[in-house]
């Protein structure tokens, strides 16, 4: 991973570590790059669901900068991967049946194989996450499965959002989709230089438009979070957003 992620992710522990709600446990996220990701689709979720293992903290504890050091290393070792794909290695670990994580179940991550498939002629269904670059607006989160509260959003969220801007400057990626809803993404996307193109008469899609970075610009596209919706009506509300936006086949890298 590299340094200007990790500086940036600090600065997001930093700001938790002033967090009122300081004997909550906490998870921290760093981003996940596929072994073939090349920026053909960022995957954009609210915050991090549990590691589904015991790498918990609370705010209090990262005060010093030691201890923050502490989480970064171990944050940033569960988002790298010695066999290759780390997306995939976690997937991998979510199959197993002690697992608290059900990845079968999962209607995110079934929408994202499902968007990432239509962008890639070679995304078969065991090698599909390895194209995927996963991130989230929130870089921190509670243990207990559950997005942050409210208080902890705004405490960390220039902090997040200002990593997500890094991120994409890295990237460069040609398609943004934002599995979030879009009271979730329209505070990031409003701090931004975002162009927004006119509202989309498409079913479960909130947003388009573009979002420029030093040498070009991502098209942009806000779904709802598929919990509880029909997986069908969203993936093919996206891939008719993305073709409208010219950003339609997996040619258009």
């Amino acid at each position: 991973m590299s340094p200007e992620i990790r500086c940036a992710l600090d600065e997001v522990l930093q700001e938790t570590s002033h967090w009122k709600d300081s004997t909550e446990k906490l998870v921290c996220f760093c981003p996940m790059r596929g072994s073939s990701a090349d920026g053909r689709l960022m995957l954009v979720g609210r915050a991090l669901n549990g590691w589904g293992e015991d790498t918990s903290f609370k705010a209090l504890e990262m005060v010093s900068k030691e201890a923050r050091e502490k989480i970064l290393d171990n944050t940033m070792k569960k988002s790298s991967s010695d066999s290759g794909c780390p997306i995939q290695s976690l997937h991998d670990s979510w199959r197993k049946k002690d697992s608290k994580y059900k990845l079968n179940r999962s209607q995110f991550w079934s929408v994202a194989r499902e968007v990432i498939k239509k962008f890639s002629t070679t995304a078969e269904n065991e090698k599909w996450a390895n194209y995927l670059y996963w991130t989230n607006l929130y870089k921190v989160s509670p243990e207990e499965r559950r997005n942050p509260s409210q208080s902890l959003k705004l405490k960390i969220d220039s902090s997040s959002w200002k990593m997500l801007i890094i991120e994409i400057e890295l990237l460069q990626p040609k398609r943004i989709l934002f599995l979030t809803g879009q009271g979730w993404a329209e505070q990031f996307l409003k701090s931004t230089t975002f162009r927004a193109s006119e509202v989309p008469q498409i079913r479960r899609v909130f947003q388009t438009g573009f979002l420029p970075f030093h040498g070009g610009e991502a098209a942009v596209v806000v779904s709802d979070h598929p919990q509880a919706k029909k997986r069908r009506e969203i993936v093919d509300g996206v891939l008719d957003a993305f073709a409208k936006l010219g950003r339609g086949s997996c040619s258009q890298l």
